[in-house]
């Protein structure tokens, strides 16, 4: 990458920066936001909004119970600054372009 070997001892996070390429992981969170308002914004007789919303009442296996999709999601909204509980009540996700702007934003 950018002509450098393993051998130079350069940092990856150096080598992206002169690549201009990002991280693998807000790439991820990125793609997720905007699935996630594309979806909240569908019609509730969709399935992949039931999907999404559905809750399990069932019992769980041993050690920490997995996270769901919207406690991911309130995780990804935290990391650019904004307050899940403010954009749920407020239903923000319809607003396509501040949602759009919240999903380019970078990660603090």
């Amino acid at each position: 990458m950018c002509g450098k070997t393993r051998k130079d001892r350069i940092r990856n996070e150096n080598l992206r920066e002169m690549a201009q390429v990002e991280k693998l992981q807000t790439k991820i969170e990125r793609s997720r936001l905007k699935w996630y308002g594309h979806v909240k914004r569908m019609d509730g007789a969709r399935l992949p909004r039931q999907a999404i919303e559905k809750t399990y009442n069932d019992n769980r296996n041993r050690g920490r119970p997995r996270r769901s999709n919207e406690d991911i999601i309130k995780i990804d909204v935290a990391k650019r600054g904004e307050d899940w509980d403010k954009i749920s009540t407020e239903k923000l996700y319809f607003d396509r372009q501040w949602w759009r702007g919240l999903s380019r934003r970078p990660v603090i």
